[in-house]
């Protein structure tokens, strides 16, 4: 299945890279969704998104019922990124989603209850925040997480997300809404909203 919005020849796969100056031209985005057994299938985002889309999309899945299970994605040059995304769809029907809807917005559904999560560590690292989660599996993880990193006054650069048995660990390196390199301030903010989870 195939949501697209054919602007490019570029493929879109689980292999190989674009290079961020094809990506940056890219006047839309287009994605891949590749259905395996038991509900479990892959998500391949490429070319440009809006600001937001992170939350969006997590959100927008998570309401649905849809477990994000591992995944990667970067922010490549200007709005560009490259997202890939193993799901467990649960009771969806894929084909009734759209991805690329859910990442532009325009999903104003009640989100379901913050998932409590276990620890956290912030770390700057060069320009950048270093944000890493560990926690119990639960759909709207990472959307929770997300929500906080916004509400900091944080954007998400590169996110990392992984589960084993019922543990989550999400990774994500931070830049401020310029993207320029956060403050204190930021950080005191974003430790701040984290630590309320983990109390929950």
């Amino acid at each position: 299945m195939d949501v697209t919005e054919p602007t490019s020849d570029l493929h879109l796969g689980f292999s190989g890279e674009a290079s961020a100056v094809e990506l940056a031209h890219l006047g839309a985005a287009r994605c891949r969704l590749e259905q395996g057994a038991e509900g479990w299938a892959r998500l391949g985002v490429q070319g440009r998104l809006p600001r937001g889309w992170s939350v969006r999309l997590t959100g927008g899945l998570a309401r649905r019922g849809v477990s994000l299970v591992a995944g990667h994605a970067r922010r490549h040059a200007g709005d560009a990124w490259r997202i890939e995304l193993e799901l467990d769809l649960g009771h969806a029907d894929a084909s009734s989603i759209d991805f690329l809807g859910l990442a532009r917005g325009g999903d104003p559904g009640v989100p379901g209850p913050a998932p409590r999560i276990l620890d956290f560590e912030l770390f700057a690292q060069g320009e950048t925040l270093h944000l890493e989660v560990h926690a119990w599996d639960g759909v709207g993880l990472l959307a929770a997480v997300l929500e906080r990193v916004w509400g900091a006054g944080l954007r998400p650069d590169e996110l990392l997300l992984e589960t084993e048995g019922e543990c989550a660990f999400h990774s994500l390196v931070l830049r401020d809404e310029h993207r320029a390199p956060p403050t204190a301030l930021h950080a005191r903010r974003l430790d701040r909203a984290l630590r309320r989870l983990v109390r929950e």
